[in-house]
């Protein structure tokens, strides 16, 4: 059903702006997250840590590394100064645990955002917000064969975001910079995950 509901928003961001189309683009981007906070992962790893002492985990260990960020985009503007993105990113963190123990975790995800543009000068401002659909995998990688350790199962969860940024548009240039900080939420199993995620992003003008 969520899946469903994430493919619909995707088609209504592509048919709503063919009223007015005033241009594409595609482009590249890449950032760090911030603030990382799933509390069942963090219980997790002390769970760990407690009915493991052998592995010298820390007791009050938690997962608050910035996870690296890389994706494409799609832009397609409108006339009533909208953008409307489609996206695919991939970020991913290895944590080390122990001298010979390793968490992964990688997150990948793809999504639509509808950006309200401020201005028509070069410096461009903008807010916005999106859904999006996340595939989480956590994975412990250990040197002793055989040691199986429990975390959250992988799932792949729904989510939304608000984003603000600035766009740089020059008239004689088919390129795009922008600097974007995109706050995040998806639809974990019991608790949600909460991050931020700032982007850098270049896009080329079709």
């Amino acid at each position: 059903m969520k899946i469903l509901i994430l493919i619909l928003a995707i088609i209504v961001c592509l048919n709503m702006p063919a009223f007015g189309i005033t241009g594409l683009g595609f482009g590249l981007h890449a950032g760090m997250t911030n603030n990382y906070s799933y509390s069942i992962l963090d219980d997790s790893l002390r769970a760990i840590a407690q009915n493991y002492p052998g592995l010298g985990i820390p007791d009050d260990i938690r997962f608050s590394e910035d996870l690296t960020s890389i994706g494409a985009h799609l832009k397609v503007g409108t006339l009533p100064i909208i953008d409307f993105y489609l996206f695919a990113d991939y970020a991913w963190k290895k944590k080390e645990l122990s001298s010979d123990i390793d968490l992964r975790l990688s997150d990948f995800s793809f999504g639509a955002s509808a950006k309200k543009m401020f201005g028509f000068s070069i410096l461009k401002p903008y807010l916005g917000a999106g859904v999006d659909m996340h595939n989480l995998v956590y994975t412990i990688e250990a040197d002793s064969a055989g040691l199986i350790l429990p975390v959250p199962d992988n799932q792949t969860k729904i989510g939304y975001h608000v984003v603000g940024g600035i766009e740089l548009n020059f008239p004689i240039l088919p390129l795009d910079p922008y600097a974007e900080y995109r706050h995040n939420w998806i639809t974990t199993s019991e608790k949600v995950t909460k991050y931020g995620l700032f982007l850098l992003g270049l896009t080329f003008s079709i």
